[in-house]
């Protein structure tokens, strides 16, 4: 009530419980009814104690069911990038042969090439020291242009597999990269 707020007293629930309180003790099973009571809560308090040590263990469970699903989270979370690392791995070392084994072929086709031009070559030069000067000179100049545009064949031929050689080490290495960035998102 207000006037309890404002600081004034009621008395009359005090004496209340004096009153009975004196009643208990004269009754002549007050000893009884105390050790019933003290009794009750002993009881009481252990069964609490009971309660905060189950509560306990089932908080030590708990915890320790979190750290083994934390370390199994952990364990395969390292597999699963190892086995990224692994397949990257094998993936750039195919790659790394392939681009080798194109540049053998390349390297083989203009060696080829290279000698096939120089063996035609030297049979033309044998059939020009059979033929007559202006035959010769004329011969010259075939010979000079042919080697000329298959000069130029060769560079144009040597630039383009370079070429094709660098877009696909660049597409390469962009799908590594990818496939770098998504298992690190996939590990956040």
């Amino acid at each position: 009530s207000r006037e309890n707020i404002t600081g004034r007293f009621d008395p009359s629930a005090l004496e209340r419980g004096a009153k009975a309180l004196k009643e208990i003790e004269a009754s002549p099973n007050a000893a009884k009814a105390f050790e019933l009571v003290k009794a009750q809560e002993l009881t009481r308090q252990k069964e609490l104690q009971a309660e905060i040590e189950r509560l306990a263990a089932q908080r030590a469970q708990a915890s320790a069911r979190k750290k083994q699903l934390g370390e199994e989270e952990r364990r395969r979370t390292v597999e699963h990038q190892s086995e990224q690392e692994r397949r990257t791995a094998q993936y750039k070392a195919q790659l790394d042969n392939e681009l080798y084994q194109s540049k053998l072929e390349t390297q083989q086709k203009q060696m080829d090439q290279q000698q096939h031009m120089q063996q035609e070559q030297f049979l033309r030069q044998e059939e020009l020291r059979k033929r007559s000067n202006l035959e010769l000179e004329e011969e010259k100049r075939i010979t000079m242009r042919e080697a000329a545009r298959l000069e130029q064949e060769t560079v144009a031929a040597r630039a383009k597999a370079e070429a094709q050689g660098r877009i696909q080490q660049e597409r390469e290495n962009i799908e590594v990269r990818l496939r770098e960035m998504r298992a690190r998102m996939s590990e956040e």
